[in-house]
């Protein structure tokens, strides 16, 4: 650590900061971790330091050196050799180490005939880097993303389109500068076995009615959707593959539900995809004749309900047999006559 008693007041040092830092690693950085980052150069020229010597970065809270110094173990901008002591590693050496292991041929052990072959892939693979580079990088693409070029070409077998239409994808999704989420998305594709453009034009149509059907479910639902309605949304486009107006009339149907849940449109789509309905029209069919069916059950019910009963059944017989009276009559009978205006008094 420098000792701060010879420091003069003006600040007219300088501190180099490689243009790869600033181009690859910076971009997935916080605030904090950039400015320790920053900070560790230019008061650790010989590129090593310890724990203690972190104490006096005042302008980053205390509670926030750690994480920010963790944040750039991870993202390999620091080496911990153990547990007080770290080291700067060399950005442009390691930059260089990328270029050279990018450069060399898959088999350098390998026939002349399958080195020209190799070689006028590499022609190919090297215009579609620099294609890349120039569209989205400014012309300054790091190597470990041509070392994902490499790996979506070679490995996965992508076709250049394809690995074009990778980057292009990174970008409408601002990723394009972060590495590891580039890896991710990469790895996405290949498990989806997105190879060839026929396989991309269908993926992207999917992922767009995924975005289509998410923006339309949070403004029907007016809430924020969780993990688990984003999961039953990828199941509706990817295993059901229903329709977006088929889904708002799904949600339109259980309306006379008080909370309508992404539950209830699944189950209602199912219904429907059991019956063999796919649009909207043949569900509004089925609605309907359901809804008449409801109704046919609904007065045959209250028909049951209304029936005529005998005397015991309505409660006008007693289970014992009547006693008669003087007149032949019994007390059943006179309550009878009663409910339809009684006897005649001139009888």
């Amino acid at each position: 650590m420098p000792d701060r008693k010879e420091e003069t007041k003006l600040l007219l040092s300088d501190t180099s900061v490689p243009d790869v830092f600033l181009v690859h690693y910076a971009p997935e950085l916080s605030k904090d971790a950039i400015h320790l980052y920053l900070w560790i150069l230019m008061d650790h020229k010989d590129l090593q330091f310890e724990t203690k010597d972190l104490s006096h970065y005042s302008y980053i809270p205390s509670s926030d050196v750690n994480k920010a110094l963790a944040e750039l173990i991870e993202k390999d901008l620091l080496i911990k050799k153990d547990r007080d002591h770290y080291t700067v590693p060399d950005l442009k050496q390691r930059e260089v180490d990328d270029y050279i292991r990018a450069r060399l041929p898959a088999d350098s052990l390998s026939a002349d005939l399958d080195s020209l072959a190799l070689s006028e892939d590499e022609k190919a693979r090297n215009v579609l880097a620099e294609s890349i580079s120039s569209t989205f990088y400014q012309g300054r693409l790091a190597y470990t993303f041509y070392r994902l070029i490499d790996k979506c070409l070679y490995e996965y077998k992508m076709d250049s389109k394809v690995v074009y239409r990778l980057f292009e994808e990174g970008k409408k999704k601002r990723i394009h500068f972060y590495i590891t989420e580039m890896r991710r998305l990469a790895e996405e594709w290949f498990r989806k076995n997105i190879i060839t453009t026929k396989d991309l034009s269908a993926y992207l149509a999917k992922s767009r009615k995924v975005d289509e059907l998410t923006s339309l479910m949070g403004k029907m639902t007016r809430k924020r959707l969780n993990g688990i309605d984003l999961e039953r949304i990828d199941r509706w486009v990817y295993e059901m593959d229903v329709s977006p107006k088929l889904v708002e009339y799904a949600f339109r149907c259980n309306e006379y539900r008080g909370n309508i849940t992404l539950k209830d449109v699944e189950d209602k789509l199912s219904e429907w995809i059991s019956a063999g309905i796919r649009d909207v029209d043949a569900a509004m069919v089925h609605e309907n004749e359901r809804k008449n069916e409801n109704k046919k059950k609904a007065v045959r019910k209250k028909g049951r309900d209304n029936t005529w009963k005998t005397g015991g059944e309505a409660g006008l017989l007693t289970e014992n047999k009547e006693e008669k009276k003087d007149d032949g009559s019994s007390d059943a009978e006179d309550v009878i006559l009663e409910l339809f205006g009684g006897a005649d008094e001139n009888d």
